[in-house]
């Protein structure tokens, strides 16, 4: 178990990010602890850039693996815009929720982000990228 020491500020911060997500009828979510972040973060970067889907202020992502939280990262505002093209819950966490809703009408977009995890991904994802 890790301890995380904040300041009061990063708390006032944390607890008013919260408060605002509550108003606008969003809850804060938590990235899936179970996969591994830089690997599949970057994919969801190459992904979303090949999609063409940009950051609020209309620019691309850089793939350095890094997501952050919506609003404030860009790649999470990506990942927004795009739960709202999809028709999934739009709370700018990328996990396996959205990745359902790819199946079906979105079939491309998952080969896309398959071809992405095997590009950027670790060397398993390279690997498995080769029998697909």
């Amino acid at each position: 178990m890790k301890r995380i020491i904040i300041s009061d500020e990063e708390k006032n911060k944390i607890r008013h990010m919260h408060e605002s997500f509550k108003e606008n009828g969003r809850v804060i979510k938590e990235q899936d602890d179970s996969r591994p972040d830089a690997g599949i973060n970057k994919a969801i970067q190459c992904f979303l850039n090949k999609k063409g889907i940009k950051d609020e202020s209309g620019k691309p992502l850089e793939v350095d693996g890094s997501i952050g939280n919506y609003p404030a990262s860009k790649s999470a505002q990506a990942i927004y815009r795009y739960q709202k093209l999809i028709g999934a819950p739009e709370d700018g966490v990328w996990g396996s929720e959205t990745e359902s809703f790819m199946k079906g009408k979105f079939d491309n977009d998952k080969d896309m982000f398959n071809k992405c995890k095997s590009e950027t991904g670790g060397l398993l994802d390279k690997v498995m990228g080769m029998f697909k």
